[in-house]
């Protein structure tokens, strides 16, 4: 992948870095798993990858990038889809950090 759009943070670091091509680009826009103080500035070289962090956008920004991802089909990955009574367990897995993915709650379900 060219571009790989990092949300997790120092717990998911390592699969972005498993993904993104040689020279690719890794835009960090969230740390849902935690900060921590420890980069892998020796992959990031051996890749000779673009780190940037960006932060929270505006609403016209926000907007704008959904519609680009609707026009391009970008989705997200859904790494667990749960059930409004399993929300306890799926807050827990979350906390947990064992999880790839966006963990879905669907009250219909």
């Amino acid at each position: 992948m060219d571009l790989v759009v990092e949300v997790g943070g120092s717990g998911t670091m390592s699969h972005s870095l498993g993904s993104v091509a040689v020279g690719g680009h890794i835009s960090v826009i969230g740390v849902l798993s935690g900060f921590a103080d420890v980069l892998p500035v020796a992959s990031i070289m051996a890749l000779n990858v673009t780190l940037k962090g960006i932060t929270v956008a505006s609403r016209v920004q926000f907007e704008a990038m959904l519609a680009f991802m609707a026009e391009h089909q970008i989705h997200p990955v859904i790494g667990h889809q749960l059930g409004f009574d399993d929300a306890v367990p799926g807050l827990e897995l979350l906390q947990s950090g064992q999880h790839f993915g966006k963990i879905v709650l669907d009250y219909q379900r």
